[in-house]
């Protein structure tokens, strides 16, 4: 279920709590901006006793020329950084001006699976992961949301029969921090290939008719394609106007009789409604709903943080430094959450921490990741100055 968001400011300037909010954080002082700053958009560098050290990148989407997009750059598979994620951004879609890491990944698992998502990924309006997610998006009319969203995604066979899929994600029966589902359907934007082992039954599809529905895929839409072709080998070449359906190998003793030319319906759908939402990620957990922590106050686990929070239209980034004893010891979810409330958040959700916590700002990056450089992750949050 969506969390509610019923408080919305729609003033460009940092609110009277909001001000307070900081001055009441400033417990050693702040770095001056990085650059000249983008009009809307405010950066900090707080310095706190334990010690501790907090990028703070603040902004209003009431101001209307300001918009927050989802990036896997070069793919589901690419492998990249945030920096380089931000760099391979389509020009038109304006100034990037803020970046933070996003989603977990596959990131011990099988490596032909590294940078594989776990949640939902809405990238300019495309379906690039699938829910069940708790999740952070912007819905049809510009609104920042947080919560719990799930989903309703079949295959119709040829027989009448549908089977639920998930979109760009493992099909492997190994130890995972992603999940392995029956079937799963590969679209451009996972690579070049499946990356599926040997023996793995899949159908290349293809655009049913001229006017069919097709690609980019969407989170609520039918799509109806042709087998283009029946493989047994695995590891599927991922046509650029074309997909792949995987049978897993936990599904693989299941009888499907599917020839080439048969016909297959594929339906995508998102509860709640994701119809014209362009940008949506998946974290978790939920730090803060209502103004409510939701954290566990026993949590004590310090690590680098990665957090995104909401008060109305405001959304704040927050990467939280640490593992570095002598400058940066990081933060418990409750306390993560705990600090959020006081920056003025309403909302507030954890994305992926550790090695791959980062902040991009205007050019460079301005945090000290735990790993002493940036980290390939699986996705990415920007913050975009548009015309």
């Amino acid at each position: 279920m969506k969390v509610p968001i019923t408080r919305k400011r729609t003033a460009t300037l940092p609110s009277r709590r909001f001000v307070m909010a900081w001055a009441a954080l400033m417990v050693v002082g702040a770095t001056a901006l990085a650059a000249e700053p983008a009009a809307g958009v405010e950066y900090r560098h707080l310095a706190e006793a334990g010690p501790q050290s907090i990028h703070v990148v603040s902004f209003d989407l009431a101001r209307g020329d300001l918009a927050v997009a989802a990036t896997v750059g070069a793919g589901v598979q690419g492998n990249e950084t945030v920096p380089d994620m931000v760099a391979s951004l389509p020009q038109g879609l304006g100034h990037p001006v803020a970046a933070i890491n996003g989603d977990y990944f596959e990131f011990q698992g099988e490596p032909r699976y590294f940078g594989t998502l776990q949640g939902l990924c809405i990238e300019e309006g495309e379906l690039v992961a699938a829910p069940p997610a708790t999740a952070f998006w912007i819905d049809a009319r510009g609104r920042p949301q947080l919560g719990q969203v799930g989903a309703r995604l079949t295959v119709t066979w040829p027989n009448g029969r549908e089977t639920p899929f998930s979109v760009n994600c493992s099909t492997l029966d190994f130890k995972s921090e992603v999940r392995a589902v029956p079937l799963v359907l590969y679209t451009p934007r996972f690579g070049r290939s499946t990356q599926t082992a040997t023996g793995t039954r899949e159908w290349v599809l293809q655009r049913a008719t001229p006017d069919a529905r097709w690609l980019p895929l969407s989170a609520c839409g039918v799509y109806t394609a042709r087998v283009s072709e029946a493989r047994q080998s695995g590891d599927s070449s991922i046509p650029r106007d074309g997909l792949v359906l995987s049978v897993a190998q936990t599904a693989a003793a299941q009888p499907l009789v599917v020839k080439v030319g048969d016909i297959v319906m594929l339906r995508t759908a998102c509860d709640p409604d994701m119809t014209g939402v362009r940008t949506a990620m998946a974290g978790g957990p939920m730090l803060l709903a209502d103004g409510k922590l939701l954290t566990n106050p026993a949590d004590s686990n310090r690590a680098p943080r990665t957090a995104l929070g909401l008060a109305g239209s405001r959304i704040w980034f927050v990467v939280v430094d640490g593992r570095q004893p002598a400058t940066a010891v990081g933060m418990s979810h409750h306390e993560l959450a705990g600090f959020m409330r006081r920056l003025g958040c309403t909302d507030a959700i954890n994305l992926d921490g550790g090695g791959s916590s980062t902040l991009w700002y205007e050019g460079r990056v301005l945090n000290h990741p735990s790993d002493g450089h940036p980290r390939p992750v699986g996705n990415a949050l920007v913050l975009m100055k548009r015309p």
